[in-house]
């Protein structure tokens, strides 16, 4: 180590160097530029028979340029002296002379003189600014490697989005030199952070953003994960250049692991406190590593107490605990393990445990989570219930009892209630069987009467005699509807394949009078087969396309017969263009002797629909219409499908005109 009286010794021989340094250095500067003018004369003169005494400046310019560039301002002054020179003994006139004449070559001259020290200034601060840069360049280099920061530039074109491609290899390349994260340049950008990466990055393109941040994770090699954190800046490119996209970044892992390791602690420790029920961890040697609140209340012991104590010893069982505890580590999971805690001040609490063994990244066991629900309330309650259901079942065997000996007095009952509508069913066929026989006589008395009175009776005879006969003609059809009445569930005949297509045929042709009286034209869809009482079937669709001819408009009567297919049924339809029924008496012209109209007007007993629902009940379906007055009406009507053959035919429309 150099003494105190070396010092100036030292300075001097470092002032010697200095000098000697500048001294080199401006003779090189010298000959560069004697260097540079002989070359200047030698192209001048090579080119001289082609310019003659034109351009004389030309050749010395480049020479000076190149001078000042290498040697600096000395040399380029230096250049531009031996140039003046050069060009006024050599191409200027008198050439071989000093001496000019010519004001205008003075004026040249002196022009070429300015020119050439300007450029000199020029390359001289030119030489300056570079030096500057590399040192400045020189000083970002030494900070942004000390501080572990990576400089990145996207060129990016006007409106040009940046694409997630491009953005992950700009910056796979920039963080190449972070630390040891990029092993041998393999850093890449983690597929779920690429499009948001490229969404900032697109951000600050196309809104023209003085800057954005944002932060990514990278893929290194061997799996790793790392966080960078970035900052860019959009440079706008000047007249024919692209825009830039300036920024810096920074490995943040170790800032962000430490946060997340934060967060996690937190969270786990929210987990904790936000359960009711008493959770607790514990080390593979039985030892409490932490609690919750409520564990506390149930033992009577704080925290700090816990924490680092036998995890058996709050048990009125240890043993049992114990054991509960080395059959987590060995199978990692129980469930529902019944315990019971005892509080500090001797009560109890009946717990069940489900506990599970948590481990570390390498696998290994880092202790047991358990969790205990607290079922002493469930214990009490299932002890009620379980007095409850003893009395429950002595009730029911009671009930039993009693529900037996109804149901004996409801078959009885329901025996009794069949007889008596068997004996009802046959008294109504006698009756009207047996009513038939006077009727016949009073009405052949009455035509036996009249035939003798012929020519003795004034008019008001004559219509008693009239209104007699037609009573009795009422009273002929009355029976014979309550007799068919009466039939529909004594006198039906067994169900068996019936075809609807016939069964309307049939139908019809025993309405074939009042068809042709009224003009009616009657169409239908193609009917199924269906397992029914054909018999009954016929009756059925009588009555209901009767009542369409019966109770008709002023229009000649349209009835169309109608049938679709329902899941477990068919629905079939008789609708007409008549004069429709009112909402309220939808219900009332399926009861027996009800009648919406006077006889005079419509004749009948009422019991058509009557007899057309006891059908349809039969047969396990329901019957109902649908209407509107002056609009006509539609009822319908559905039959089972226990066994259906379903027709192929189209519909075909029926006239009756005969």
């Amino acid at each position: 180590m150099p003494t105190a009286e070396h010092a100036p010794e030292e300075r001097r021989s470092a002032i010697r160097r200095l000098e000697g340094d500048r001294s080199r250095a401006r003779l090189k500067g010298y000959l560069a530029a004697v260097l540079a003018v002989s070359v200047g004369t030698l192209a001048r003169f090579a080119v001289d028979p082609l310019l003659h005494d034109k351009a004389p400046f030309l050749p010395y310019v480049l020479s000076v340029l190149g001078a000042a560039l290498y040697g600096g301002l000395e040399a380029g002054l230096a250049t531009t002296v031996l140039s003046s020179l050069a060009i006024d003994y050599f191409f200027m006139e008198p050439r071989f002379s000093l001496v000019l004449h010519d004001p205008s070559d003075v004026a040249a001259l002196a022009l070429f003189a300015v020119v050439a020290v300007a450029t000199s200034v020029l390359v001289q601060r030119l030489h300056r600014a570079s030096r500057a840069a590399r040192e400045r360049q020189q000083q970002i280099d030494v900070a942004t490697a000390a501080g572990g920061v990576a400089i990145f530039e996207l060129p990016v074109g006007r409106g040009q989005a940046a694409s997630a491609e491009r953005i992950e290899r700009t910056f796979a390349t920039s963080v190449a030199g972070f630390e040891n994260a990029c092993l041998a340049g393999g850093e890449r950008i983690r597929p779920q952070d690429r499009e948001r990466v490229a969404a900032a990055v697109n951000a600050c393109i196309e809104e023209r953003q003085a800057g954005c941040d944002f932060e990514f994770r990278t893929e290194v090699e061997g799996g790793r994960t790392r966080w960078r954190s970035a900052r860019a800046r959009l440079f706008p490119g000047t007249s024919g250049s692209h825009a830039r996209l300036l920024g810096a970044m920074v490995d943040v892992t170790e800032i962000r692991e430490s946060a997340d390791a934060r967060a996690a602690s937190l969270y786990a420790r929210s987990l904790l406190e936000a359960s009711l029920d008493p959770l607790v961890t514990i080390s593979p040697e039985g030892q409490v590593t932490d609690v919750n609140r409520a564990t506390e209340e149930v033992t009577g012991v704080a925290r700090e107490r816990l924490i680092g104590s036998r995890f058996s010893e709050y048990f009125t069982e240890p043993e049992t605990a114990e054991a509960g505890y080395q059959k987590v580590l060995s199978e990692g999971l129980v469930q529902d393990y019944a315990l019971t805690i005892r509080h500090a001040n001797g009560r109890t609490t009946d717990v069940l445990y489900n506990a599970v063994v948590y481990r570390n990244e390498a696998g290994q066991v880092q202790g047991v989570f358990a969790a205990a629900r607290d079922v002493t309330e469930r214990k009490r309650a299932e002890a009620e219930l379980a007095r409850y259901r003893d009395h429950l079942e002595e009730l029911v065997r009671q009930r039993t009892g009693e529900l037996e000996e109804a149901n004996a007095h409801l078959r009885s009952a329901s025996a009794e209630l069949a007889h008596s509508n068997e004996e009802l069913e046959q008294f109504a066929y006698v009756a009207s069987h047996d009513l038939q026989e006077p009727l016949r006589a009073v009405t052949g008395y009455l035509g036996l009467l009249e035939g003798q009175l012929e020519g003795k009776l004034d008019d008001d005879g004559r219509r008693q005699i009239a209104g007699a006969v037609q009573g009795a003609a009422r009273m002929h059809t009355l029976i014979t509807d309550l007799l068919a009445l009466s039939r529909v569930g004594t006198r039906g005949r067994t169900f068996a394949a019936a075809d609807l297509n016939a069964v309307v045929d049939q139908a019809l042709d025993g309405l074939r009078a009042s068809i042709a009286e009224t003009g009616a034209s009657i169409t239908r869809d193609a009917l199924p087969t269906l397992t029914a009482d054909a018999g009954q079937m016929v009756q059925l669709f009588q009555n209901l396309i009767g009542n369409a001819l019966k109770f008709r408009s002023e229009r000649a009567p349209e009835i169309h017969v109608g049938a679709r297919p329902l899941p477990d049924r068919w629905e079939l339809a008789v609708r007409d263009n008549g004069i429709g029924i009112e909402p309220q008496y939808y219900e009332r012209i399926f009861l027996i002797f009800q009648r919406l109209h006077t006889r005079r007007l419509y004749p009948g007993t009422g019991i058509g629909l009557a007899i057309c629902k006891k059908i349809v009940e039969r047969h396990g379906g329901a019957i109902w219409v649908q209407s509107q007055a002056g609009q006509g009406s539609t009822f319908y009507f559905t039959i089972p499908t226990e066994t259906s053959h379903e027709r192929t035919s189209h519909e075909s429309p029926i006239r009756q005109t005969d």
